[in-house]
């Protein structure tokens, strides 16, 4: 019988203990797979979300609100500034270009977006080409006329000629009554691999007569985008309006490297988490390969008295070892790629802030650390095993 035969003979013979060490391998290994995957993923998935949008301006508050509610289409606005504001930014000539954005209304949860029609013709990078642009109809023209970003259409089922109603806030509340003015869908989006593709664009003339009745500013503006001239021109630009005392001027970027350097601790902790129980993992690996080779002891004696050599028994030792380590490996790996993209789903449903991220060099690291570890450990007792005196077994 060849050694491989008999490796498979003996994990198939007691397969509770074989599944027990699998699972446990795949259980860390799926743990710290899920862990990197997450540190890398979000921070790849905010920072292409904010691309579109180099600096924003806003009123005075909180940094973080209004990049939420600007690049992420998230929380709750905050107060507006004067559209005269929007001027003085394109007379400024370290501004290239200045979109206004208003919000407040929604339709079944979606948030949708006052601008202007020069949207459609901002261009993030030269290789990139515009950031908006149509798939089916046209941009809107006028008060009343939407454009929908790509999976609101998908997910509404509304689609070019359609008609909608708009509620006040940002969620959608059950029996509340919307606004009297209905829009009309002119135009869908492509895919924008973002939060504006959850969005409804309009003009913004049409969100302040929404809410010309409701106590609104006149012309009011609840955020900016910025394209500065270039990157001097954007920090002259921040630098103009650090003492404004009716609005804050933010980079997005910076923004959200503040909020991971925040969260770095946290990260720390869960990836020393994930690394003790790889650890643990080995330490039972270890007890089990040697447990199981005591278990066999009986089996190897009788290898060695019809003839079997200690490299034989060193082999079969070894290899048995190996491959459940190998086998929870992978199965853990793979398990945690699974749970990434399952979380990456369920987070684009809500945000359609899309994570991305593959097989990470950490992540080869930790797996040839893993294999490495489960090699000595798989050694030990099959190098032990042969030092034992076949007659003592038999």
């Amino acid at each position: 019988m060849s050694i491989i035969k008999i490796v498979r003979r003996n994990i198939m013979f007691k397969p509770l203990q074989s599944l027990v060490a699998c699972c446990v391998v795949m259980a860390s290994i799926a743990m710290a797979v899920l862990v990197l995957l997450l540190a890398d993923g979000v921070h790849s998935g905010l920072t292409a979300a904010a691309e579109p949008f180099p600096i924003v301006a806003g009123s005075k508050g909180s940094p973080n609100q209004l990049v939420l509610n600007t690049v992420f289409l998230k929380d709750t606005p905050m107060s507006n500034i004067s559209y005269t504001e929007v001027e003085k930014l394109r007379a400024n000539k370290n501004v290239a270009m200045a979109v206004p954005f208003g919000y407040g209304d929604n339709y079944r949860g979606f948030r949708m977006a006052g601008t202007e029609k020069e949207i459609f013709n901002y261009v993030i990078n030269p290789q990139r080409g515009k950031w908006l642009q149509i798939n089916e109809g046209r941009a809107f023209e006028a008060p009343f006329e939407a454009v929908l970003g790509a999976r609101m259409a998908a997910m509404t089922g509304l689609k070019v000629g359609d008609t909608f109603k708009t509620s006040h806030g940002m969620v959608e509340i059950p029996g509340s009554k919307g606004h009297a003015q209905e829009y009309k869908v002119v135009g869908i989006l492509k895919p924008v691999n973002g939060p504006y593709d959850q969005s409804i664009l309009t003009d913004i003339k049409s969100i302040w007569a929404a809410h010309a009745g409701h106590g609104a500013a006149v012309q009011g503006v609840t955020g900016v985008l910025i394209k500065p001239a270039g990157y001097a021109q954007a920090l002259a630009v921040l630098s103009q309006y650090r003492n404004n005392k009716e609005m804050q001027v933010v980079f997005p970027s910076q923004t959200i490297i503040e909020l991971f350097s925040v969260m770095g601790d946290a990260e720390k902790v869960l990836q020393i988490i994930s690394y003790a129980v790889i650890l643990l993992s080995l330490i039972i690996i270890a007890f089990t390969t040697y447990w199981a080779a005591a278990m066999r002891r009986h089996d190897n004696a009788v290898m060695r008295a019809i003839g079997a050599g200690q490299k034989a028994i060193i082999k079969i030792n070894f290899l048995q070892g190996m491959l459940l380590s190998c086998i929870g490996t992978a199965a853990g790996a793979a398990l945690g790629h699974g749970a990434f993209a399952a979380l990456a789903y369920l987070l684009r449903e809500k945000t359609a802030v899309n994570l991305t991220a593959g097989f990470t060099l950490q992540e080869g690291i930790m797996i040839a650390v893993v294999v490495a570890a489960a090699a000595v450990f798989s050694f030990i007792p099959a190098a032990a095993a042969c030092r034992r005196q076949a007659a003592d077994d038999l």
